[in-house]
């Protein structure tokens, strides 16, 4: 099997929706057709209905089914001269700013938890990790428990060490680990700086906190404009007034995001609420 009709998708969000209380159908189409192939093929599975058996009548299916759709792009220490110009630049303004109270900030999608304990590090050197608290969010389980037990085979974190050394070349990514054979554990004071939570970003948003920064990087590459200017509104109602958007490198903003932002550095996709 090599695609999948309308009709077939529409079936499959149907399943999913009337069972479970997701909501798929703001997802890019394409990019959501071509993870539901893969999906049916890794499984075994004949066809979509066999995928909708499965989803009807196998309900710890849809916990893998969420993995595999939500998987996302996501290493330590990636772009790494967004982390040097947050450290040099934006946070020691945004702490200059509030001053007598915590900086609040939203990993939403964090997939499993690179970017937090990036950005954990980043603090840190900035002076600010204990002055921050973060929410890190995904859609699925099993990555916000990865995220949060923040544990890498060394063979992993090495890949990750050039864009650490990218970001500063006289630091290494050991010395923010414990060392135990070929696992590398995060320190605990850069595990603390996120409490993490399994969240439905299009559905389940508290609109009660105000975030400082907001990073959405590289999740919005799965949504239809509509659904793009829909969370574009909850970020914008979110942040503080002089709040930061970031979102990822192959994520792209919909024709008429100027009703709620401005860039602030567009190479870097940093953006200012209006």
């Amino acid at each position: 099997m090599t695609s999948i009709s309308d009709e077939e998708l529409d079936s499959i969000n149907f399943a999913i929706s009337s069972r479970y209380g997701l909501d798929f159908t703001n997802y890019e189409t394409s990019s959501l057709k071509r993870r539901i192939v893969r999906i049916i093929h890794r499984h075994g599975l004949e066809n979509v209905l066999g995928l909708w058996q499965k989803l009807l009548y196998d309900k710890d299916f849809i916990h893998q089914f969420k993995d595999e759709v939500s998987v996302g792009l996501t290493e330590m220490f990636r772009n790494p001269e967004i982390w040097s110009k947050l450290r040099d630049v934006y946070l020691p303004r945004i702490a200059n700013q509030i001053q007598d109270r915590k900086l609040n900030i939203w990993h939403a999608g964090c997939s499993t938890g690179e970017e937090v304990h990036t950005m954990a590090i980043v603090l840190d050197d900035a002076g600010l990790l204990m002055k921050s608290a973060a929410l890190a969010t995904d859609l699925s389980d099993n990555f916000v428990n990865i995220s949060r037990t923040a544990e890498y085979d060394m063979d992993i974190l090495k890949r990750y060490e050039h864009g650490m050394k990218q970001y500063d070349a006289g630091k290494t990514l050991k010395s923010c680990f414990s060392i135990n054979d070929d696992m590398a554990k995060l320190l605990p004071k850069y595990r603390n700086y996120a409490t993490y939570k399994q969240h439905n970003l299009t559905s389940e948003t508290d609109k009660n906190t105000k975030y400082d920064i907001i990073f959405c990087r590289n999740v919005m590459i799965y949504f239809n404009d509509n659904l793009k200017m829909n969370l574009l509104k909850l970020f914008s109602d979110l942040l503080t007034e002089n709040g930061l958007f970031i979102i990822g490198y192959f994520d792209a903003m919909p024709n008429n995001y100027g009703k709620y932002f401005t860039y602030e550095e567009s190479g870097l996709k940093f953006f200012n609420k209006i």
